[in-house]
């Protein structure tokens, strides 16, 4: 079993960082991914200004 614990201060950074863990040899079903709730807001706020209802 691996464990790794990443904090990033913004959302582009960590997608990123995702990308490069399941490019080695990780699979998407073996990650948790916790969020600062501010970040995660900020980032619900911009997707909603960029994809409307």
């Amino acid at each position: 079993m691996r464990i790794i614990f990443c904090l990033y201060l913004e959302i582009d950074l960590a997608k990123k960082a995702i990308d490069r863990l399941l490019g080695a040899s990780f699979r998407e079903e073996e990650m948790n991914c916790i969020v600062q709730e501010s970040i995660a807001k900020e980032y619900l706020k911009i997707q909603a200004m960029i994809f409307p209802i």
